[in-house]
């Protein structure tokens, strides 16, 4: 009788005992490619692609920040004609050279991306339009890709001091 009782006291205290929950977490360093035939975003996993299906457009969210690109024919803005309340930065992604903008005034919460002839006759042109961490937009950008591009040649990292 008292082996039972024992038996069940032990079985009760082994069973309470769980071992800990160990949750991965992926280093905020670590890069997934996002493929879009045309261009490839290399980012943070926090990263996944919308589902739209057309082969000159697409987009890539974080829950936070939507970014969405077109390739076009339309022309792109020229910098000399700068509209007010807009911050631009020059930028060279992947060989190929265009300029971000930025809006002046957070409250806009406005970001583009404009590169040109990254194809033929075709400009790609990327936009937030609810732009909450400037930074995480950044760190997005940073390792975009065209077919023809040059991975190893890039000016400078973008960064907000880049704006002017």
């Amino acid at each position: 009788m008292h082996r039972v009782k024992y038996l069940v006291l032990f079985v009760i205290i082994l069973s309470s005992c769980s071992a800990p929950e160990h949750k991965a977490q992926q280093p905020s360093n670590v890069l997934q490619s996002l493929d879009y035939r045309r261009v490839t975003f290399r980012v943070p996993l926090s990263w996944k692609k919308l589902d739209i299906h057309d082969s000159l457009r697409g987009g890539i969210t974080n829950g936070n920040d939507t970014l969405l690109f077109t390739f076009s024919t339309d022309t792109i803005n020229d910098v000399g004609k700068k509209p007010e309340g807009t911050l631009y930065a020059p930028d060279t992604l992947d060989g190929f050279s265009g300029v971000a903008e930025l809006s002046k005034d957070s409250s806009e919460h406005y970001f583009r991306l404009q590169i040109k002839d990254v194809a033929p006759n075709a400009n790609f042109v990327l936009e937030v339009n609810q732009l909450h961490n400037l930074d995480d937009v950044l760190t997005a950008i940073e390792w975009i890709r065209f077919p023809g591009g040059n991975d190893y040649y890039r000016l400078h990292k973008l960064t907000r001091q880049s704006f002017h």
